[in-house]
């Protein structure tokens, strides 16, 4: 079973919020939180991790002292000690968790203008095809749908730069995923856009049931911590 959530940050957090985030999350996090320059990215690493422990607790039952998060050899965070899979993702307005039975990739991106063109290279010869004669705002909208795609693939997979993303192709039409010209069965896709600026985008194995997005409030999380 697949749990998908998504949590919009729909307004400025105060430093009271900023610093009461800053004492739930990892040391990791919070250090890393303090590398960035500006406010939103802050948000953002904050907010991302405070949301999956609160899902943890919540959601799952979880105690503080089971929390532990480490990494594979490929960099891919995971829970110690426990069977369950998570993955997250967070770009412009929108932070996306999921927690799943078996391995699972999520992304999401803002849709923002690019050099395509120099960024295609890292697209399959299949995929580039996608993009000819279309327009600007075409080209933009269908690039990070297969970006988000793809992304959700590699997180999914785990093992980094071992696919990279010239390396394999998504059939956009129907959602499939070829490696090496021979089609992936165990492997599923859900695409959608959350807003009319971001594409999001989810990998998991063929087995598993897919709900909806759970949408989450801001305040719902913020007041959690608020009360601890």
């Amino acid at each position: 079973m697949i749990n998908q959530y998504a949590l919009k940050l729909d307004k400025e957090l105060t430093s009271s919020q900023l610093r009461d985030l800053s004492l739930v999350v990892t040391d990791e996090r919070r250090k890393k939180s303090e590398r960035y320059l500006y406010t939103k990215d802050i948000e953002r690493s904050l907010v991302s991790e405070a949301l999956l422990i609160y899902l943890l607790k919540e959601k799952y039952l979880m105690k503080n002292k089971d929390i532990i998060f480490s990494y594979s050899q490929y960099g891919k965070p995971f829970l110690k000690g426990s069977k369950l899979e998570f993955n997250i993702s967070h770009s412009g307005d929108w932070i996306v968790c999921t927690i799943a039975d078996n391995p699972v990739g999520v992304d999401v991106e803002i849709i923002q203008f690019l050099d395509f063109k120099s960024i295609y290279r890292t697209f399959s010869k299949e995929e580039i095809l996608y993009f000819s004669d279309l327009d600007l705002a075409q080209t933009e909208n269908l690039f990070f749908k297969l970006w988000t795609l793809k992304e959700s693939f590699v997180k999914y997979n785990g093992k980094g730069l071992i696919y990279p993303f010239d390396s394999f192709s998504i059939d956009i039409t129907n959602l499939s995923i070829f490696i090496d010209d021979s089609n992936i069965e165990d492997v599923s896709f859900y695409s959608k856009k959350l807003d009319d600026e971001h594409w999001y985008a989810i990998c998991y194995h063929s087995n598993e049931e897919l709900p909806e997005i759970q949408f989450l409030n801001l305040n719902e999380i913020l007041d959690y911590y608020e009360s601890c």
